[in-house]
């Protein structure tokens, strides 16, 4: 278990990966730790949200709409503005 991740959050991640026939390879953590990296998120954060969802791993992509924090982001919506009349 890494240092800082909660044991319970490690324990239940765990249990969501052998349940998908996923292992705990290094080659996969590599990749873990690669795509918190991308999205900016530590990683006790990352199997924090990894145990409370049906992950079997993290991806930066899934959670881009979020700030390292894990809330969702305030994001604008933009509309194209309408064309004025000739």
């Amino acid at each position: 278990m890494p240092d800082g991740v909660n044991s319970d959050h490690w324990r239940d991640w765990m249990i969501h990966r052998k349940a998908k026939g996923l292992s705990n390879t290094p080659t996969a953590w590599v990749k873990i730790e690669r795509e918190a990296s991308k999205a900016g998120w530590s990683i006790p954060l990352v199997v924090q949200r990894c145990a409370e969802t049906p992950w079997g791993g993290f991806e930066a992509k899934w959670v881009a709409n979020e700030s390292s924090s894990g809330t969702p982001t305030k994001t604008k919506t933009v509309y194209p503005r309408p064309a004025r009349p000739a």
